[in-house]
């Protein structure tokens, strides 16, 4: 598969962002415990429902394994780099999909 050497960079990413995720939850909650704003409206149910999904994702993703890298590249070695950079992201840019991610 072509994306597959991405997959574990992939988790790894999703691992970031459920911490990240998880911080803004808990400042979000220190920020209703601190009589922060909220005005009278639906607004509460809405965030509560945003805030349960969030901790649903953030549990259903607590078991994804760390993998470790496949091949450590020297960090002397700059010049080699750049051929594979260019071809790796040749691919990217061929890859029905994988132009989405670059777009972005």
């Amino acid at each position: 598969m072509l994306l597959a050497p991405l997959a574990g960079a992939w988790a790894d990413a999703v691992r970031k962002n459920v911490l990240m995720g998880r911080m803004n939850a808990l400042k979000a909650l220190a920020w209703l415990g601190l009589d922060g704003w909220l005005p009278t409206t639906a607004l509460l149910p809405a965030f509560a429902a945003v805030l349960a999904l969030y901790a649903l994702a953030a549990w259903c993703n607590r078991r994804i394994p760390s993998r470790p890298a496949r091949r450590a590249l020297p960090l002397r070695d700059w010049p080699a780099l750049w051929p594979r950079f260019w071809r790796d992201n040749a691919r990217l840019w061929r890859d029905p999909l994988g132009w989405l991610s670059l777009a972005v």
